[in-house]
């Protein structure tokens, strides 16, 4: 999946965009993270799940953590946070994350 194309399909405007490295802080290695920040100078956070197999809550949880570590290791808070997942999703996985002001949408792989 291009960045760039998912972006641009779902309106969302980030002028300054860079991607992360979670390598250091996370072993998974169907996640990929970037940073950016809005035309309102929001951090937002954008993750993007490329897996087969189903998003459960379990890892839900670990992408909630991993957004904590990042917010940690940057040094500022993220306003907001986007999920891109290309797999089936447990509905409490989706109900986990927008609990916690996730924006999930499904991305056509």
């Amino acid at each position: 999946m291009n960045i760039y194309e998912l972006l641009n399909s779902k309106n969302i405007l980030l002028p300054k965009l860079s991607a992360f490295d979670i390598s250091t802080i996370s072993k998974k290695r169907t996640i990929k993270a970037w940073l950016g920040v809005d035309t309102k100078d929001f951090y937002t956070l954008i993750i993007i799940r490329e897996a087969k197999v189903r998003l459960l809550s379990k890892e839900a949880l670990e992408i909630e953590d991993l957004r904590q570590k990042i917010c940690l290791q940057q040094g500022h808070a993220i306003k907001k946070m986007i999920l891109f997942y290309s797999s089936q999703a447990c509905s409490k996985a989706l109900t986990l994350l927008k609990q916690n002001q996730w924006q999930c949408v499904k991305a056509e792989a």
